[in-house]
């Protein structure tokens, strides 16, 4: 038989930056899961929380603006926020603040 040949895509190149549409549709696609945290608001309220997003697209820190940090609410969303994943880019971490109300 006769090798099979394995056709290799080549990857498109990465962006050099994240672009702020990226981070739109991010956050929109997590307000669901976000929505999950309204159980500790007691009320309404903005969680904004302060987000450094590696080159590869995850989130390598995140920490919740006062009045907000160390509280429930806080937490949930910090742990929701810290699994969210954008697209891949070549340059520098990137620093977001995301704000979630509810």
């Amino acid at each position: 038989k006769a090798p099979v040949k394995k056709t290799v895509r080549p990857k498109a190149p990465l962006r050099r930056a994240l672009a702020v549409a990226d981070v739109r549709a991010v956050v929109q696609k997590s307000v669901g899961k976000v929505r999950g945290c309204a159980k500790h608001a007691g009320g309404k309220t903005t969680v904004r929380v302060s987000t450094l997003v590696g080159k590869n697209g995850r989130v390598s820190r995140a920490n919740t603006l006062a009045p907000h940090g160390g509280t429930p609410l806080g937490n949930c969303v910090v742990k929701q926020v810290k699994r969210l994943r954008f697209p891949a880019f070549s340059g520098s971490p990137v620093r977001v603040t995301l704000p979630y109300a509810f």
